[in-house]
């Protein structure tokens, strides 16, 4: 985080999430991690808040607030002086981040402190989320790392992460960075329920207590409906959840009547929606035939929920695998 941004196009969403977490009663601690402001010219990206009729209702409170803040050139701590129920009640992190490598076990130490009672803490690294190739990268020491984060979560905290991606479009190449990023996360943290949100360039990696369950759930399901106009990734996603979402919610169309039309018995497609049943090719080429598009589109859908699943569960066994190569090297 660096206050050129602020309060940058990022920064409404990212509030937003915030409010929504704690209207379930997750009390939330946020971790800025301040890094001072650079030449680089990035930030300043507040054009929406011109935009009030084509943003405003997305979140009206956190809009009102980010308005008024670049009206006013009211500072990054204001949000502690608002009354914006119940963002109020959150507690900040201002203390500046190191770079230092020895001093970050430190500074988590302190953020700890801060956040002992809370439920949540919501974390923005300046570049996001460790790599694949540390510590080679770029800005590799502004990065939050697999351990830190694991470290936050075995305090007894549910962790939300914000991570800035910089791939244009929705495309493959992204799809799977965001994928094995949340790969990484799961096998960090195993026993915790591993999510994503994205909306665009923004990624929000969610790594949820068993006790935190029910309450962020309820959260994420009032996130994408504020946000239902703005597209939204949740991996991994059963198909059957693609097709009550996007295909019957959306065309008006019951379950019976689908199956009416394809001859396929009401359980089954009960069972497809739920998430308890995977699309066979059978049921692909009669989705296809009645919703007009491609038997592959339903078998990719179910092929890369059963490689994300599948990769989760294998993750121990994967990871203890060696490459060919590097067992040929070794001889």
């Amino acid at each position: 985080m660096k206050k050129q941004y602020f309060p940058d196009e990022r920064d409404y969403p990212k509030y937003s999430i915030i409010r929504h977490l704690l209207e379930q009663g997750l009390s939330c601690t946020v971790c800025w991690m301040m890094t001072p402001n650079d030449d680089s010219g990035q930030g300043g990206q507040k054009g929406y808040l011109k935009q009030p009729n084509q943003w405003r209702h997305y979140d009206c409170a956190v809009f009102d607030y980010l308005a008024r803040v670049d009206r006013e050139s009211l500072d990054i701590r204001s949000i502690e002086r608002e009354d914006i129920s119940p963002i109020a009640d959150c507690r900040f992190y201002w203390k500046p981040f190191p770079l230092e490598s020895e001093k970050r076990y430190e500074y988590f130490g302190g953020f700890l402190n801060k956040a002992t009672g809370t439920k949540l803490v919501f974390i923005d690294p300046d570049t996001g989320l460790q790599p694949a190739n540390p510590p080679k990268a770029k800005d590799w020491d502004k990065y939050v790392r697999w351990e830190e984060i694991a470290r936050i979560y075995h305090a007894g905290h549910s962790v939300v992460v914000f991570h800035y991606l910089y791939l244009q479009g929705e495309t493959p190449q992204k799809a799977s960075l965001i994928a094995q990023r949340r790969r990484s996360l799961q096998r960090t943290i195993r026993d915790a329920e591993v999510f994503v949100l994205c909306r665009g360039h923004l990624a929000f990696y969610f790594a949820v207590q068993k006790k935190h369950r029910d309450d962020v759930r309820c959260a994420r399901a009032a996130i994408i409906e504020g946000w239902r106009e703005l597209p939204m990734w949740l991996p991994p996603i059963h198909p059957g959840e693609i097709l009550k979402r996007e295909f019957l919610g959306s065309m008006n169309i019951s379950q019976r009547r689908l199956s009416d039309a394809i001859g396929v018995d009401t359980e089954q497609i009960h069972a497809i929606v739920r998430g308890e049943s995977s699309i066979t090719v059978e049921t692909a080429l009669l989705f296809s035939r009645f919703f007009e598009n491609s038997p592959e589109f339903w078998m990719g859908l179910q092929s890369q929920y059963d490689l994300e699943t599948a990769e989760d569960r294998l993750a121990e066994k994967l990871d203890a695998v060696v490459a060919h190569h590097t067992t040929t090297a070794r001889h």
